[in-house]
C-alpha cells in the first residue's frame, strides 16, 4: 500500500464538496441530514486511515475494480470478542456496509471506482466532517 502521509485536500467552492487524498478521490453527490453520497475513485496500492464515524454508517458499493475493506484490528480476525473483525474484498456490483462506530479502512487491489453511502445512526445526522482517524495514514 502507499506510503505517503495523510494528506486531504478539500475543495468547496462548488455547491458539493471534492476531497482529494494520497490514495484518490471522494466527490459528494449529494449531503443531507439524512444521507450522503460519494462517488470515490482509488487508485491501485492507496489506503485509507484505520477510522471510524460516530453518527452514520457506510454502505460501500463497487462500480469497477477491487477493494479490501477492513474491520477492526486485523490481528482481530476470527476472534470469538471481535466477531466483525476481518477482510472483505468487493469487486463490481458488491457491497457492504460499515456500522456506525466500526473500525475501518479501504484499500484498492486495482484502480477503483465505488459509491460511499453513509447513513446516519440513531439519534444522529449525517455530517461530513464525522471521522475519528485511528492511523495517521497512509492516508
Amino acid at each position: 500500500m502507499s506510503d505517503k502521509p495523510t494528506e486531504t485536500v478539500i475543495d468547496d467552492s462548488g455547491p458539493m464538496p471534492v476531497l482529494t487524498h494520497s490514495w484518490g478521490t471522494s466527490r459528494y453527490l449529494a449531503s443531507s441530514a439524512d444521507f450522503a453520497l460519494a462517488l470515490v475513485h482509488g487508485s491501485a496500492g492507496g489506503c485509507s486511515s484505520f477510522h471510524r464515524h460516530h453518527g452514520k454508517s457506510n454502505i460501500f458499493i463497487v462500480q469497477r475494480g477491487k477493494v479490501v475493506i477492513t474491520r477492526d484490528w486485523p490481528h482481530r480476525a476470527g476472534s470469538t470478542l471481535f466477531p466483525d473483525a476481518g477482510e472483505t474484498i468487493l469487486r463490481a456490483g458488491d457491497s457492504m456496509v460499515v456500522a456506525a462506530d466500526q473500525l475501518h479502512r479501504m484499500a484498492f487491489a486495482e484502480d477503483s471506482i465505488l459509491y460511499e453511502l453513509y447513513l446516519p445512526h440513531e439519534g444522529h445526522v449525517v455530517e461530513l466532517g464525522d471521522i475519528e482517524r485511528i492511523t495517521p495514514g497512509p492516508e
